[in-house]
């Protein structure tokens, strides 16, 4: 009883204030993107690039619904950093956090990114952020109030930086979360965890259809935050850390054994694949901090040190997410991605 209490508890943590449902059905024909600009900025409906601009500004008084994100309003007639993405975009030290619906925080990586670029911050990336969320409205569960805008609406033509950290969500809450909470409990209550995969045994086939369409759904992502910003914009496709790391012994969560950690780790490494898979077909760069992780920064690697917790203790962080150390490294590299890009463009003038 206790061990099927602590499954859906983690699962409750992990899945906090998702607002949309993922429904793979929805990935089949997703909201086309706006056709009245490109890349360029030129009009296939004879319209200036003014005009077209105009347009895409008034996306969001056209739009019905109301977005109540304070910390997602478009930024228009100066250059600016739209970060899109879920929690693991806006986890960051637990006494820092700003105590709103989406839970974004002072140490997140698009405040440190913004800070390290000298560009205006517009955020909407948000707890149970999906791919499901960059094209249409997110609504209070269980109602037709949608609350906020789609993330595509807040990237216009000055926009200058897009960071997209999407895709697992898509996966891990699938089904209105079905997938997580089958995933843990099976971990937990595992009888014969040195030898048997619980959690692979009971979410696999549902998952692996999921994983198999993740690259093409984060593609048309990648290729349409590209064509809505400015034509010399940085777009960067963000992966995530990993959890685990393979089968080693783990300090921090001996409630999982080590096939079922190998097995979660495969789904982390499954998303980063569909990240940089889709970044490739967008000709777009990206960054994947699982790459960059070896066993000292794990969740099973040394306090302060390490990239990712279970229980957030002792560093103080969102049970289950990065911590500010996984964040000061994604700062360093988009940063420095960005002022790299920045040198190319003067150097083309």
């Amino acid at each position: 009883m206790v061990k099927k209490i602590l499954s859906i508890a983690m699962a409750t943590v992990m899945a906090f204030g998702l607002t949309t449902t993922t429904d793979v059905t929805s990935w089949a024909a997703p909201a086309k993107p706006d056709s009245d600009t490109t890349e360029t900025g030129s009009s296939k409906t004879g319209k200036t690039s003014t005009e077209n601009k105009a347009d895409q500004r008034s996306d969001l008084t056209r739009d019905p619904d109301i977005d109540f994100d304070a910390f997602s309003r478009p930024i228009e007639d100066r250059p600016h950093y739209v970060a899109i993405g879920d929690s693991y975009s806006v986890a960051g030290w637990g006494p820092v956090t700003f105590w709103e619906p989406c839970f974004r925080n002072a140490v997140d990586y698009p405040h440190m990114v913004s800070v390290a670029t000298a560009l205006p911050l517009v955020e909407p990336a948000c707890i149970g952020g999906s791919g499901t969320g960059y094209w249409y409205s997110s609504k209070i569960k269980g109602t037709d109030v949608a609350v906020k805008v789609p993330y595509r609406k807040l990237i216009n033509k000055d926009s200058t930086l897009v960071t997209i950290n999407l895709g697992l969500n898509d996966i891990m809450l699938a089904y209105n979360k079905r997938l997580l909470r089958k995933c843990l409990a099976a971990s937990f209550t595992n009888t014969d965890r040195l030898n048997h995969g619980a959690c692979e045994e009971a979410v696999e086939k549902e998952t692996r259809p999921l994983l198999n369409i993740l690259p093409r759904v984060l593609e048309g992502i990648y290729k349409d935050a590209k064509k809505r910003a400015h034509k010399d914009a940085l777009v960067v496709a963000v992966g995530y850390v990993n959890f685990f790391y393979g089968e080693a012994p783990c300090w921090d969560n001996l409630t999982i054994g080590p096939v079922d950690r190998a097995y979660i780790g495969s789904i982390f490494d499954s998303v980063n694949d569909a990240v940089k898979k889709a970044a490739r077909k967008a000709k777009i760069p990206f960054y994947v901090p699982a790459d960059h992780q070896i066993y000292l920064n794990s969740t099973c690697g040394v306090p302060g040190l390490r990239w990712t917790t279970t229980t957030g203790l002792p560093e103080i962080t969102y049970p289950l997410h990065p911590t500010p150390a996984a964040n000061a490294a994604t700062t360093y590299h988009i940063a420095k991605m960005y002022w790299k890009h920045q040198q190319r463009l003067a150097g083309k003038r």
